[in-house]
């Protein structure tokens, strides 16, 4: 059993058996003696120990609650010096506080009560049970029930993964636990001799004929490690030690598989569907296979070394299987089964069954290294090593939600997420002044989209982050500014007064937006000046390219992602330096698939996906997945935001024109009923129905001017 794993299933502790869980922690490994007196008296709990002949009154407090815990654990110290007059105070919590929070909660008691103290979260709780060897009376006190059905009906794979212990940041040595842990688990319940436990281990983990020497050293190093024995006829078993690890590691995996399928069916009751324990066990799997998927797709896309790539016999379209099911087999049309599926995947992202599968997917296809390092694509030991360029499909997102708290679509929130997740992890971001120039450039587009607020339900989709941004919020009846005009304003007054010259008037906006971006950590950054010569290999293949995607940029848009590209690049084939490029356009993402681009260019959703790997399991969430399936109205509002974007950035001023309102309104209205909304290609062909609207009503004599407008893309990395 590793640490995060028993940390996982400690968070999930309601008070009455955390209470038995802290009673384990603070008897029977430091020997302190509870006397409960909890009531009206004092709130708290009293413990007294015996040293040196004298009675020290020590107090120990427990909590459950998910917020405040610092205020909440000074005034509960407070309460039991009062009440109490205890020299020492205990407190602890099943939120997951980091290292440091715990002693700066611990200090601050001390230094300002003058009493001793300490803090607990669930890892330090799991990591002194499992070095004292009290794991067997945990399970005992929580005494939670173990629904054994389960176990001999889920695939075995998948209680192998579940089974690795490679998570914690305790656990140091990656390279090998996977063969170790294979190794331990071919012989519970199964004595081999040693040929046929080389073979079974290969066998199961793909691996090829190089390994078996590895694969023996481990075996001889378990022996050495008294977790196995050899008998008289040559048959290697577990040890009592190792035996009873596993036996544990198999209870809390029941536990969870069994808590799992049980909210589950309290979901499905919502939706007055009937549900079985075989059907969610059905389901689970299918979650599993998906999040497992996804996960080697993203180790895929940063180049790591998969070593065992035949391990898995992941079936595809999972997700597409989820909502099959309820439409097939439950009788619910495609939007009931559409909310369904998200539901269940934002339920399992968080579930430690699911994310401990997963998890070890990774570690079993990298041969137990660390993502990270494995990465060729950034290869660097730590992420405050990788440099990160923002881009302004991203970039946008993150300024607006400097401003205004709220979130639009999931490509707003992964974007704002994946520049705070970035930061968390000191990684340094950049943006260079043409990329300031464009997120300026699309501020002076959304004043564009003035007189249309009574379309504020489709514009919530625009792809336009500052007018999405405005009516999500004003969608919501959150506070905003009454009109767009003084929304906008917000970001940089200079957008209030109309300027003939669109040049000046860009740059006087781009200023007041590097100011707001620079003052929240993202670094202005030179690039060099490079002459036709110095990039002409780099335009033709990006040009390739947009040409197989079929997008069109204006020349200094196209410019700018190439000075990125060039600058970047040479930094790290000169300078030995590690760079990415976050983005969500299509075309820059699909250049990192190249052999120019030495670097890794990946969109905010799979930026988060790799970071998270990287956290400790307890701290980690899987978002690769959640609300991966857009709902029907959604898509439908989404189009409608599309037209009116197209119409917004190829059209001439007249399209405020308030009688071609209507016809726009008349226009997007027969487009979407004419078209299949699950058609693949349904982009394209919106945005072509768009073109001939506006060469129809001769819109697209844009003012020479406007050009300089750095507008929208609209082609995002989906």
């Amino acid at each position: 059993m590793d640490i995060e794993t028993l940390a996982n299933h400690i968070t999930k502790l309601g008070k009455h058996y955390f209470d038995k869980a802290c009673n384990v922690v603070l008897s029977e490994i430091l020997n302190l003696t509870p006397i409960n007196i909890d009531g009206s008296y004092d709130g708290g709990t009293d413990i007294v120990s015996i040293k040196d002949g004298q009675r020290e009154k020590v107090a120990y407090q427990i909590t459950t609650q998910k917020t405040d815990i610092k205020n909440k654990a000074y005034k509960d110290a407070k309460k039991a010096i009062n009440k109490l007059s205890v020299q020492k105070f205990y407190f602890l919590t099943t939120y997951n506080l980091s290292e440091i929070d715990q002693i700066l909660i611990a200090t601050e008691i001390s230094q300002d009560l003058g009493i001793t103290a300490q803090c607990f979260s669930p890892k330090i709780i799991a990591g002194l049970i499992l070095s004292k060897g009290k794991l067997n009376k945990f399970l005992d006190v929580v005494d939670l029930p173990l629904p054994r059905q389960h176990g001999n009906i889920v695939d075995i794979k998948e209680k192998a993964l579940h089974s690795y212990s490679v998570f914690s940041d305790d656990a140091g040595k990656l390279k090998y636990s996977v063969y170790e842990d294979t190794i331990l688990f071919s012989l519970f319940n199964d004595s081999k001799k040693e040929d046929e436990l080389v073979e079974f281990v290969m066998n199961f983990l793909s691996l090829n004929e190089e390994s078996e020497s590895i694969i023996r050293k481990r075996i001889g190093g378990l022996f050495g490690k008294l977790l196995i024995k050899k008998d008289e006829n040559g048959s290697i078993s577990l040890l009592p030690i190792a035996f009873d690890d596993f036996k544990n590691r198999q209870s809390i995996y029941e536990i969870e598989l069994y808590n799992l399928s049980s909210a589950q069916t309290d979901l499905l009751k919502d939706y007055e569907l009937s549900w079985t324990s075989e059907e969610s066990k059905k389901i689970s799997l299918w979650i599993a296979n998906a999040y497992i998927s996804n996960q080697l797709e993203n180790l895929k896309d940063i180049n790591a070394s998969i070593i065992n790539n035949n391990f898995y016999s992941i079936s595809e379209n999972s997700i597409a299987k989820i909502k099959n099911y309820f439409i097939n087999e439950k009788s619910v049309d495609i939007s009931v089964a559409e909310d369904l599926t998200n539901a269940l995947l934002d339920m399992a992202s968080a579930h430690p069954l699911i994310t401990k599968i997963s998890r070890a997917s990774v570690y079993v296809a990298l041969d137990g290294n660390n993502p990270i390092t494995s990465a060729k694509a950034i290869g660097a030991s730590r992420w405050s090593d990788v440099n990160i360029i923002l881009e302004p499909s991203v970039a946008l997102p993150f300024l607006c939600s400097l401003l205004y708290s709220g979130n639009t679509n999931r490509f707003f929130k992964n974007s704002v997420k994946s520049v705070r997740q970035a930061m968390e992890l000191d990684s340094p971001i950049y943006m260079p002044y043409y990329y300031f120039n464009e997120c300026a450039g699309h501020l002076l587009t959304a004043r564009k989209y003035i007189g249309f607020e009574s379309q504020g339900n489709e514009l919530e989709y625009s792809n336009n982050a500052f007018i999405s941004n405005y009516f999500h919020l004003k969608n919501k009846g959150i506070k905003v500014p009454e009109t767009i005009s003084e929304y906008l304003a917000t970001f940089s007054n200079s957008i209030k007064t109309e300027r003939t010259d669109i040049k000046n008037w860009v740059r006087s906006i781009m200023t007041d937006l590097q100011s707001i971006f620079t003052s929240n950590g993202i670094e202005f950054i030179d690039t060099p000046h490079y002459e036709d010569n110095d990039v002409q290999d780099i335009k033709v293949e990006y040009m390739d390219i947009l040409d197989d995607l079929g997008i069109k940029k204006k020349n200094h848009l196209f410019n700018n992602d190439i000075y990125t590209l060039k600058a970047t690049n040479e930094r790290i084939v000169k300078n030995g330096e590690v760079w990415a490029i976050l983005t969500n356009d299509r075309s820059l993402v699909n250049f990192s698939k190249t052999d120019y681009f030495k670097g890794w260019i990946t969109n905010a959703f799979k930026f988060l996906q790799v970071t998270e790997l990287s956290k400790p399991m307890s701290e980690s969430k899987l978002i690769s997945l959640v609300h991966s399936v857009a709902t029907f109205s959604e898509r439908t509002l989404s189009l409608g935001a599309r037209i009116m974007d197209k119409l917004i950035n190829l059209s001439s001023k007249e399209i405020q024109n308030y009688e071609l309102k209507a016809e726009i309104e008349k226009f997007k209205k027969e487009t979407i009923e004419s078209i299949n909304l699950d058609d693949p290609n349904v982009f394209d062909i919106i945005d072509i129905k768009t073109n001939e609207f506006i060469s129809k009503h001769g819109l697209d004599k844009k003012v020479e001017e406007e050009q300089e407008i750095n507008d929208d893309k609209i082609d995002l990395e989906l």
